[in-house]
């Protein structure tokens, strides 16, 4: 357990994941546990599953991680939010600036396969943020745990 810069408890823990698609997979059965241990609400739980496998499965078939890297997730669960850490080794890519904005005017035929992930991911999350810190690239999401299901966008 830590505390928030607002002093609040938090629960935390770090994983090591393969970049792999099984490791992919199995992960999201450890974090669906951890959450439901920690009394995340389920429709939180399906938003953050939603948007992990989009941003690790890109990890995995897109990261360019050199040697027998790992990704590592680090999970914040406070009162009020839950919190997921993404960081991986791979060369400088901020998706936020760099991912190109996907195709949503024109008609699902003309469009190109693909690209809508991190759109997804954005309208999942109540808070998405990169930062290249120590040669490693960190993407944070997070989402607010006390919000009315019935005013969330995504529910």
């Amino acid at each position: 357990m830590g505390a928030d810069a607002g002093g609040c408890v938090s629960d935390q823990q770090a994983f090591q994941i393969e970049p792999t698609r099984a490791a992919v997979s199995a992960f999201a059965d450890t974090f669906a546990g951890w959450c439901a241990a920690r009394g995340v609400p389920e429709r939180i739980v399906g938003a953050f599953l939603v948007a992990l496998d989009e941003l690790l499965v890109n990890l995995v078939e897109h990261g360019g991680c050199p040697g027998p890297a790992s990704i590592d997730v680090r999970l914040d669960r406070a009162a009020a939010c839950l919190s997921v850490r993404v960081v991986d080794r791979g060369e400088a890519f901020d998706p936020l600036l760099e991912a190109p904005n996907p195709d949503t005017t024109s008609a699902l035929e003309d469009r190109p396969v693909g690209g809508l992930g991190l759109l997804l991911v954005r309208r999942l999350m109540d808070r998405v943020e990169y930062r290249r810190a120590d040669g490693s690239n960190q993407l944070t999401i997070a989402k607010h745990l006390n919000q009315d299901p019935r005013n969330d966008r995504h529910a």
